[in-house]
């Protein structure tokens, strides 16, 4: 067997690689499937030369597979077509040895007979040279379990060799199989040991403990059955019926029975999470852990260090196609069972159920290199009831084979999914129903109960029931602060939240048994304990330390207050210990101690309604997101500088080196945001490697959600918006930027007739541009380029949050260009910084100025064409200029709707001030590609917030009504 096989693939021909067939002597219905998929694409692919399968075709680890020979008779479809594929002149069909058919290196016998079935060559690695426009492109083909420590062999030829995933599957899974019946069927087919400890766990708690949670049901019957005997003595009147009676009894064993099933509920739902996070913190493996992340991380490395076009493998069973820099990485998942975690409902863990899925890798030669991802997979039901109850359906997974990412111009795949979505759903939907059941409790309070039982007059003294009324007001209150916390997922937020709705379900009893605000708090605290997880935000530290002492000394402040107004006005009647007795009483709607008509209609309303503003002033301030006073240390700007510096793409990029932008880091990637407020405003969009872009975006929201930020991306690419819509975020257009074309912008013709008029005049006046490095400027003339900085400025603020530096001639701010216009008597007269973009292959606009004095017209623009003239001789291609807002809507070439009309009139009446349809018009000038820009905001219920954080981080003084309010 060779190590390494080189292949070439031609000019408009075709690859196909599989991997992970498992074939045993036995068939099933996914290598039924598979082999059917395999043998169709052999018939019907035009051009297909080469056929790889990338590993695990045999699955020889099973006690029944049989010889190699009997599993290919067993599947002789399959087996006939690579045949009569292979033998065609120019067809190439490579076999790989995998993890559980390692034994093809080694077993001669194993490998003649695959040999002779079916005209296969076999190899560990395969090395593609794929013919392309400029140049050949090579591909690393493998099975990737060399990748996987526990999975990869010192010596392949060795067949004593055997890595511990191997001893696993030969000697631990399949007598556990065995042995257990259906608690761990499926077992075999995990996609590896990473994900064996969720799989044990959540089987124990589905198909063993929850088989019998019958029992809690049986014993909360029995605890309410035996509440009948003293529930009737209790009830029961002389005077009165044993119907009546047994009505109340009824009724109150009603209750009982909703609070026991709250009770049981709650403490089910809290031993089964317990039970979950005991369970899956065992092992050495961390859950949740990305299955491709090292075999990615060593296609990084063949694309940076090596010159590989991209990586194919296979092993870890997850199908994968994703852009990495100047290559690309694949992984060809599995065409055999795969065991894999689903989402369960309400919080609940996962449930591991089997997917049948069929992996078809194309890759093409051309003019480019097009990879194409085909993939298909078909859910089998889950085994018990329980599992398939709580498992949440499979939503954008085709069953059919199709494309399902390409690679130039497509997206990846899978498909990027926000973890923290179904965080902030939970944390928007126990807002609303907080805030709504404070709305009740503030009406309950205020209006009679629809149903008031006898018995708890009985029972309860009046003033007990008054006072319980009075503090439903306030819990009321209370709980329409809780809901801002609450939607912030604050952790303290979540526990006051769950002690005052328990609280109040005791107080609506006592009040008189209103039923909708009894049962929407059971329902709500319900939902709150069930989905505990989402609530685990931080809060701002020392607010209470603070607060506090300022609520208690208004408290004190406002009895000395009231027991003076009652001692001014009816110190004849009341004392002063009766006085400040009903002070207090008041203050929580109490009224035992009497007081004249006239000082209690006044100090009753007036007592509590300090009371309710107090608790609106320490709810507002205890329940405040985290603010970052402070800047990250002087090395987290060396490290920000380094990765936009390598990985920095695209025209704002640059600008994520702001002084008043923070950084989060997470590996060889950073998000540069602004806190304003609870809103964080991400700008520029994500920098990192190519294809890390979902994983660095999850990290930071996750991060973000913690600190309780709503977050808000202000100048959002086009090409991003995929990644943010899918974690539920919405996009709002706000406008184009300019990027000028330096190898295709030219002066001539009629439609640059203005331009090339303007730029000749000043070139005739002897004005003339000169380029350098800001960074190594002379003293002198950036003196006098900082004079000049507040002449041509509009308005009395330097503007800009995600399209300026906010600084000039900074020695750390390497790679820029300084474009100087100097005038006949050679001062400067204005200048142009810019910044480096690497994805235009040039720079983008960061400050534009020039002097007020008596200078011809068309200054920048000689400067700009100067600039791009620059550029071409440097071989550079594109210059960034100015944003246009809502350009596409000015020019009209959006829908001529309401919104439209209303827009464009607002856009052309602020023009004045903001410069917005005369900075359209001036980029227009250099026949421009327009970049679209988006505002990205969590939902439309937080868009205002979002859009007053946007307008005080871009500095927007200027704006009517706004400005002043900011």
């Amino acid at each position: 067997m060779a190590e390494v096989i080189t292949a070439p693939l031609a000019a408009g021909k075709r690859l196909l690689v599989v991997s992970d067939l498992s074939l045993v002597q036995r068939p099933s219905p996914s290598a039924t499937r598979a082999g059917q998929a395999i043998a169709e694409a052999l018939r019907s692919w035009s051009g297909l030369t080469m056929v790889v399968i990338a590993g695990d075709l045999f699955d020889l680890l099973d006690p029944t597979a049989g010889a190699v020979g009997t599993i290919l008779t067993t599947h002789a479809d399959l087996r006939d077509a690579l045949a009569r594929w292979s033998c065609q002149p120019g067809h190439q069909l490579i076999v790989l040895p995998g993890e559980r058919d390692g034994e093809l290196a080694w077993n001669s016998d194993a490998a003649h007979q695959l040999r002779q079935a079916t005209g296969a060559e076999l190899a560990l690695v395969v090395d593609i040279e794929v013919e392309r426009h400029g140049g050949t492109a090579r591909l690393r083909v493998e099975h990737g379990h060399q990748l996987d420590p526990s999975s990869a062999f010192t010596d392949p030829g060795d067949p004593l060799d055997s890595p511990l995933a191997v001893h696993v599957a030969r000697e631990v899974l399949p007598g556990m199989d065995e042995r257990s019946g259906d608690w761990l069927d499926g077992i075999q087919a995990l996609p590896g040991p990473g994900s064996l400890r969720g799989f044990l766990a959540s089987r124990t708690l589905y198909r063993r403990l929850g088989r019998r949670a019958w029992v809690l049901g049986v014993l909360a019957a029995v605890a309410l059955m035996a509440q009948v005997p003293f529930l009737l003595t209790l009830f029961h009147d002389v005077d009165e019926s044993l119907a009546d009676s047994v009505t109340r009894t009824l009724s109150f064993l009603a209750v009982n029975a909703l609070i026991l099933a709250l009770l049981v509920g709650s403490s089910a739902t809290i031993l089964l999470r317990r039970s979950w996070s005991s369970l899956t913190a065992l092992g050495p493996a961390s859950l949740g852990t990305d299955p491709n992340a090292r075999s990615r991380n060593d296609a990084r490395r063949l694309i940076g260090e090596q010159g590989y076009s991209g990586l194919v493998v296979g092993h870890t069973r997850s199908a994968e196609l994703t852009r990495l820099q100047d290559g690309f990485y694949a992984n060809c998942g599995s065409c055999a069972d795969v065991t894999g975690a689903t989402p369960g409902r309400y919080g609940f863990p996962p449930v591991y159920s089997v997917v049948r899925p069929v992996t078809l890798l194309e890759v093409e030669a051309g003019a480019d290199l097009h990879v194409r991802l085909r993939y298909g997979a078909v859910p089998l039901p889950a085994g018990s009831l329980v599992e398939r109850l709580i498992a949440v359906p499979e939503r954008g997974t085709p069953r059919d084979l199709e494309v399902v990412a390409e690679l130039p111009g497509g997206l990846s795949w899978p498909p990027h999914t926000d973890d923290q979505a179904i965080v902030r759903r939970h944390r928007r939907v126990a807002a609303a129903a907080i805030g709504f059941a404070g709305v009740l409790d503030v009406l309950s309070a205020v209006f009679p109960p629809f149903v008031r039982f006898e018995w708890v007059d009985r029972l309860v003294p009046l003033a007990v029931s008054q006072a319980a009324t009075a503090v439903v007001l306030l819990s009321g209150v209370a709980l329409l602060l809780l809901a801002r916390g609450i939607l912030r997922g604050q952790h303290r937020a979540f526990q006051i939240t769950v002690a005052l709705l328990a609280g109040t379900l005791g107080l609506h009893l006592l009040e008189g048994w209103p039923t909708p605000e009894f049962v929407l708090a059971a329902i709500v605290l319900l939902y709150l304990l069930a989905n505990r997880r989402s609530f685990r935000a931080a809060t701002e530290r020392g607010v209470v330390r603070r607060a506090v002492p300022i609520v208690v000394g208004a408290v004190a402040l406002a009895c000395v207050a009231g027991v003076a107004v009652v001692q001014i006005f009816a110190w004849e009647q009341v004392g002063w210990w009766d006085s400040l007795q009903a002070v207090a009483e008041r203050m929580i709607g109490i009224e035992s101690v009497d007081l004249p008509r006239r000082v209690n209609n006044v100090l009753t309303p007036a007592m509590l309604t300090v009371t309710v503003l107090l608790v609106i002033t320490l709810g507002w301030q205890v329940f405040r997101p985290v603010f970052l006073r402070r800047l990250g240390p002087t090395s987290d700007i060396a490290r920000a500088r380094d990765i936009v510096a390598r990985h920095g793409r695209g025209t704002l990029d640059y600008f994520a080196l702001r002084d008043d932008k923070r950084w989060w880091f997470d590996g060889d990637g950073l998000v540069a945001y602004g806190l304003f407020g609870s809103v964080c405003l991400v700008s520029p969009d994500p920098i990192g490697p190519e294809g890390d872009g979902g994983r660095l975006w999850s990290g930071f929201l996750r991060f973000a959600d913690a600190q309780g930020w709503t977050v808000a991306v202000l100048g959002a690419g086009e090409e991003w918006l995929p990644l943010y819509e899918a974690g539920g975020m919405r996009s709002m257009y706000v406008g184009d930027e300019a990027i000028a074309e330096a190898d295709h912008f030219t002066l001539d013709g009629g439609r640059n007739k203005s331009l090339r008029q303007a730029v000749n005049r000043v070139a005739k006046n002897g004005y003339t541009a000169a380029f350098y490095d800001p960074a190594h400027l002379e003293p002198e003339l950036q003196a006098s380029l900082l004079a000049m900085m507040g002449k041509s400025r509009r308005g009395e603020v330097e503007r800009g949050f995600s399209m300026t530096l906010s600084r000039l001639f900074d020695p750390a701010d390497e790679g820029l260009l300084l474009a100087v216009c100097f005038g006949p008597t050679g001062d400067p007269v204005a200048f142009c910084q810019y910044v480096p973009a690497s994805g235009v292959d040039g720079w983008s606009l960061d400050v534009m100025r020039r002097d007020d004095g008596d200078h011809p017209n068309g200054i920048i623009d000689f400067l700009i064409v100067r600039t791009l003239e620059h550029l071409r001789d440097l071989g550079k291609r594109g210059l960034g200029l100015n944003f246009a807002t809502m350009r596409a809507v000015m020019a009209g070439e959006t829908a001529d709707g309401f919104v439209d009309r209303v827009v464009r009139t607002t856009m052309g009446r602020m023009s004045d001030t903001m410069q917005i349809e005369s900075l359209w018009r001036f980029n227009a000038k250099f026949d421009p590609i327009w970049q679209a820009r988006y505002l990205v905001y969590p939902g439309t219920d937080q868009l205002v917030p979002v859009a007053l954080a946007v307008a005080k981080a871009e500095q927007f003084w200027e704006i009517p009504v706004i400005g002043r309010f900011l």
